[in-house]
């Protein structure tokens, strides 16, 4: 009996079936490189931390170094971009440029983020580059957005300890975030440090300011008008902001009185007021006759843009039956707008002095 022997094959199993991808989206993309990207059509910037891609890009020009990319990228509010650009500009042993940094800083300063702010500057030591004066005082204005006088302080005597000369541009920031909470008290100390200092600070209306926007965050009108009272006094001259901030203290505090005795006082400076102007004077209008007369006055003796932001606060207290009459009376063109109900039509327009015309966006 003989055995057979048999060979055994060993075959390999066949490769699995290739994994079945959902069609392209705009959620399952592939990357595209950094340099191919290309801004879309009606794509606006997102500052959010949220939605952080970068959407204002573009190509460099070949004559256009990696820092001025990085600066430009800055000024449109891109700080991812401009990240990305000062990153590749350091892989390839380039040394990014104080002014880019200071660009970056002050771009995140407007919006008030400080912990991002503070990170720049963590990273300008790092490449050896000393902050100066105006990156410090970048994140001294972002403190005083954020409505933290204590962090700015703390930056204040930090950047004297670092042998950085601060200019009254940094006191001023100081006595912003101050203000900006009505922290009157401190308000007043570093006033009169910005003058013992600087005082030349004295004709310069932004100090007086300043120091008035406390009064007016704290409610207390006749603390803010007699700032105005010694500001008049000096060399200073007010200006329309000064007088409109002193106004916005007796509106928000509900003086009714004492706001239209402002406004006169105004009119006999021959100042005219602005949009800030109308919106403090919005506040202390309480019927719908009030609301049109001053509208009568924005735009046909004051030459005021009356933006849409506006418009939907008084839509919102009268509702959109009365800013289409009041509309109507200025003599605006409301038949060509778009053809809806008036619970359905979006405001979305603003009053132009030029033209008087109703612009649908």
């Amino acid at each position: 009996m003989h055995r057979r022997m048999f060979s055994c094959v060993v075959r390999p199993k066949p490769p699995p079936p290739p994994p079945q991808y959902p069609p392209a989206s705009s959620s399952c993309q592939k990357p595209v490189p950094f340099h191919k990207l290309r801004p879309a059509k009606n794509e606006t910037t997102s500052n959010s931390y949220q939605n952080r891609a970068p959407v204002n890009r573009f190509k460099p020009a070949k004559n256009q170094t990696i820092g001025e990319v990085a600066i430009s990228q800055a000024r449109l509010g891109d700080d991812r971009a401009a990240n990305l650009w000062i990153e590749k500009s350091s892989r390839q042993g380039h040394v990014p440029t104080s002014h880019a940094f200071n660009t970056l800083i002050t771009a995140q300063a407007r919006r008030g983020e400080v912990s991002a702010a503070v990170k720049v500057l963590g990273r300008m030591s790092r490449a050896r580059i000393p902050p100066d004066i105006h990156a410090y005082g970048a994140v001294i204005n972002a403190c005083a957005t954020a409505h933290e006088p204590l962090l700015a302080e703390k930056w204040f005597t930090c950047m004297r300890k670092r042998f950085v000369k601060p200019n009254s541009v940094h006191y001023l920031g100081v006595l912003s975030a101050h203000a900006s909470i009505g922290n009157i008290r401190q308000a007043e100390e570093w006033f009169g440090k910005l003058l013992q200092a600087f005082p030349s600070a004295r004709s310069n209306p932004m100090s007086y300011t300043s120091l008035i926007r406390a009064y007016a965050t704290a409610l207390d009108g006749p603390g803010a008008e007699a700032v105005l009272a010694k500001m008049e006094k000096q060399s200073a001259k007010p200006n329309v902001v000064t007088y409109t901030t002193v106004l916005t203290a007796y509106a928000n505090s509900g003086d009714v009185i004492s706001t239209y005795q402002l406004l006169t006082k105004m009119a006999c400076k021959r100042i005219l007021p602005d949009i800030v102007t109308v919106g403090s004077l919005l506040t202390i209008c309480t019927s719908e006759d009030e609301v049109s007369d001053l509208l009568y006055l924005a735009v046909k003796v004051w030459k005021v843009d009356i933006h849409k932001r506006l418009l939907h606060r008084i839509r919102t207290k009268f509702g959109m039956e009365f800013v289409n009459d009041t509309l109507q009376k200025l003599g605006e063109d409301v038949e060509g707008r778009r053809r809806m109900a008036p619970a359905e039509r979006p405001l979305t327009g603003s009053i132009h002095r030029k033209s008087c015309t109703i612009a649908i966006s």
